[in-house]
This record gives C-alpha cells, structure tokens and sequence, in this order.
C-alpha cells in the first residue's frame, strides 16, 4: 500500500470519527462547589484532619530550610533560587511582610482547618468530641501549626484579628499551641490515643521551654520514654514529602551544607551518627548518572565547591549504605540518592531523646551541671559512631591549605571517631 493510500485511508477514518462524535451528547454539567453542609457529615471527618495534617505539613518545609540558615545548622551552598537561600535570608534582613516562602500562609491554613473541623465536629449529634480520636488528632497538628509558628515568625495573627506578639502563638486561649496539646492530651486519652497523649506530652514540653516555663516542660519530658518518636506522615507522592530531602537535598538541587557549621567539625572529631555528613568530591566513578547531575557536587561548579563545599546532611539521604564497599564508606563518598527513597523520610516532631536534651536544658538553666551532662550522655552514648578515620574516607585533601609552611589538613578535619 502506497504511502498516499495509507493518508487518504486515514483521512476517511477520522472524518467519520467525527461524525460519529459530533451525533452523541457530551453535555456536561458543573455541579458547583461542594456544598458546605457535607462537610457536617461524620464520613467528611477524616478527610478535614488529613487536610489540617497536608497544609501544616507543607509549612514546616521552607522554615526548616530558612531557620536552618540562619541559625548556620545548615550553610547556603550560594545557590539562591528555587530551593536556595537567598542573601536577605542568609544574614536575616527580613521584612515584616515576610512570609517564610509562604509556608507562613500553609501553618495558619493547617491551624484553621484543624480548628474548623473541631468545630463541625462539635456541631455532630453523633459525635462526642471529648472522646472522638479526630479531634485528639486535630488539636495535636493545630498545635504543631502555631507552635511552629510561634518558632519562627515574628507576630502571632489569627483569623484577621490584630497582631500580636509571637508568644501568642504558644498561649493564646483559643488558638495556642500549649491550648490545644493540652486537648490532645485530654481528648486521646479519653479515646485511647496513646501514641498521641505522648506526642502532646513531648510537644508541650518544648513548647514551654521556648517561652521560659521550664518546670513545666521538664515535668512533660521526664513523662516521653526514650524510645518514643512520632514523626511526620509524608505520603511521599506528589508535592507530599519533607522539603529538605526531597527537593533541598535532591539530586537536582544540592542547596545545603554542613560545611561551616557545629556539624562539620565534630562529625569528623567524634563520628557521631546524629550529625554525619558526606563529600563527594568527582574523584570517584561516577556510575550511570548523568555527568550534568553528579557534576553538582565536583570542583568545576564554583558556587558548589569552590565557595562552599558540598557537605550532604546524611540525614536527608536515602537508601543509606553505612558498611565499607570496595574500599570505602560508599554513602560518604559518592552522592547517589533515590528520589523516592528520598520522598519516604520523615521529620521527627518529637521524640524521647529530644526530651532528655529539654531535660538537660532545664538543668543548666538551674545551674545543675552533672544532672545535666548525664542526660546529654544518655543521648550522645546511645548513638552509634563510624568506626573509620572519616577525613581519610572522605577524601578531604582538596581542602589542604597550600599556604606555606603547614600545607596540611586543618586540625578539624583530622578525627579519628570510635
């Protein structure tokens, strides 16, 4: 069949086609906006908590970032675009009208919702909000959303009234975080939401240490066992992970370092796993990635290494590989994390160690420097260490001074951990 046959065939088939279509109704109707009655429904329930969870979560995410930087817990690699820090940022010369890249819009959304939901929940003949494991759940995240908040912006404003001083985020009656884990206590114990009564515990714990209530937050801590986590509930799919691995971190980007910070040094005088960190520095092989990817973290591109080595948080990394391969520690030498491993990790919200170190705090405020020390062991003996010559491992040479006459490693890049 000649190729102009196979044309005209075609031709002919797409006409009748469209006759065919243009016979049958197609007609489609808008139903409108989802009436606001259906939400009184008890089925609608869980559906308003996982939105108050999605917003609050999606907050977190640039001020993990930004308060990172300017804390230097995470040093701007240069890179201030998408996923960057910007100048401003870096050196904290921020506006009132700052919103933290937005995520202070997505907190106060998380809060409303929570809040609003609570209320429809109230409303419900078939529902007994003082034992209903929703609300226990929702009061918990309102909580996270204005205790976060309350962290890191600068006023406390709610639902259009006038501004306030940021500790209102933590006390305010109707919409502070230390209100509603007191209800998260309350109502999970009620519904037998152990795991969220903890999590209320250890939360409130920290949110009074931050406004100076520390008898308070030492009595909260002292109730988390050690063991205990509670984390984030990143789906994973979509835009639903934690900001700092899935797109800060991400091969794509690489905007932070730990180059410059308290990590920096003491991982490599201690190998302590809590703050481990990685350095690829091109010398190795380079497997199937693409040179324009992997090229992220080698000498030619400046803003990367030159000016900021590229020190990945190991934290944000996923799939670890710890143990020793063909010679070296692979994931502390070659930078190759899976997207969607990376898209799985979860940030801790609170946790029993986190509550030994509000612990501690409280006794170094009090002037008890043994008391104190001994729960900062308890953490630091808990956890494991790489048992390497790190800066050996890493291949830290390119970071040798060359001014005569000492032409060698900085002291704090020569630790031996274990």
């Amino acid at each position: 069949m000649t190729r102009k046959k196979l044309y005209l065939r075609g031709l002919a088939t797409a006409l009748v086609t469209a006759v065919v279509v243009s016979a049958c109704d197609f007609e489609v109707l808008n139903p409108g906006p989802v009436q606001d009655e259906n939400l009184e429904f008890q089925a609608s329930h869980e559906g308003m908590v996982y939105g108050a969870i999605k917003a609050t979560q999606s907050g977190l995410g640039a001020y993990n970032l930004l308060g990172g930087a300017l804390t230097h817990d995470v040093m701007a690699s240069g890179h201030t675009g998408s996923a960057g820090v910007r100048p401003e940022e870096e050196v904290g010369r921020l506006t009132d009208e700052y919103d933290g890249r937005g995520s202070w819009g997505r907190l106060h959304r998380g809060r409303w919702i929570a809040e609003e939901a609570i209320r429809r929940f109230a409303s419900n003949e078939e529902v007994t909000v003082g034992s209903y494991g929703l609300a226990a759940t929702a009061h918990l995240w309102a909580g996270i959303a204005s205790r976060t908040l309350g962290e890191s912006a600068c006023t406390a404003v709610f639902d259009g009234g006038p501004p306030l001083s940021k500790l209102d985020n933590f006390s305010d009656a109707a919409h502070g975080a230390i209100y509603h884990f007191n209800q998260a206590e309350a109502i999970g114990g009620a519904s037998g939401l152990s795991d969220v009564v903890t999590a209320a515990k250890g939360l409130r714990a920290a949110a009074n240490l931050f406004i100076g209530n520390n008898s308070a937050a030492a009595t909260d801590a002292a109730a988390v066992p050690f063991a205990f986590e509670y984390n984030t509930m990143y789906s994973g799919f979509g835009s639903e992970y934690w900001y700092l691995p899935g797109h800060v971190q991400s091969l794509g980007f690489q905007s932070m370092s730990l180059w410059g910070t308290p990590m920096h040094p003491h991982f490599l005088d201690t190998g302590d796993s809590r703050v481990a960190w990685g350095y690829d520095n091109g010398t190795l092989e380079k497997g199937s990635l693409a040179a324009a990817v992997r090229a992220q973290t080698h000498p030619a591109r400046p803003t990367f290494t030159a000016m900021i080595p590229m020190f990945y948080a190991m934290k944000a990394y996923a799939p670890r590989q710890p143990n020793m391969v063909d010679g070296i520690i692979r994931e502390l030498r070659i930078f190759e994390p899976i997207r969607d491993d990376q898209y799985q990790l979860q940030y801790s919200l609170t946790s029993g160690r986190e509550m030994a170190l509000v612990q501690a705090e409280v006794k170094l405020a009090a002037g008890d420097l043994a008391g104190a020390m001994t729960l900062i062991n308890s953490v630091r003996t808990s956890t494991p260490v790489y048992a390497a010559n790190l800066a050996t491992a890493m291949d830290l040479t390119l970071h040798i001074d060359e001014a005569p006459p000492t032409n060698v490693l900085p002291i704090y890049y020569t630790g031996t951990p274990g």
